[in-house]
């Protein structure tokens, strides 16, 4: 989910480190990233357990609160969070854990910004 919500970009030293948690030694993840390159976007499906969230987060693209200062992104406007839920048919007993995937997904894109 995190390709898509960074546009496509990949973090390199996030992809080692997703790695070496899954017990491959860091210098040999390195090399075989090295080895592979971008990896195109086409490989990077939404797992089912994220597919609602990311529905979600994209259906909220027009609902970010914006600095009048600077114009950068401070976040979604979590009032209209609700709304787009209920108009979606997302039953109220999902919303909490969709709630915590959402901040994810803020917070990632707010990552990718800075």
């Amino acid at each position: 989910m995190r390709h898509w919500l960074r546009g496509g970009k990949e973090d390199q030293q996030e992809r080692i480190a997703d790695l070496v948690r899954f017990g491959i030694d860091e210098a040999d993840a390195r090399r075989y990233l090295e080895e592979e390159g971008e990896v195109a976007a086409e490989r990077f499906a939404v797992w089912p357990q994220n597919e609602e969230a990311l529905t979600v987060f994209f259906r909220l693209k027009r609902q970010w609160r914006i600095s009048p200062l600077s114009g950068r992104p401070l976040g979604l406007d979590h009032a209209a969070i609700p709304p787009t839920l209920r108009l979606m048919g997302i039953p109220s007993r999902r919303w909490p854990a969709l709630f915590d995937s959402l901040a994810l997904c803020e917070d990632t894109v707010l990552e990718e910004r800075d």
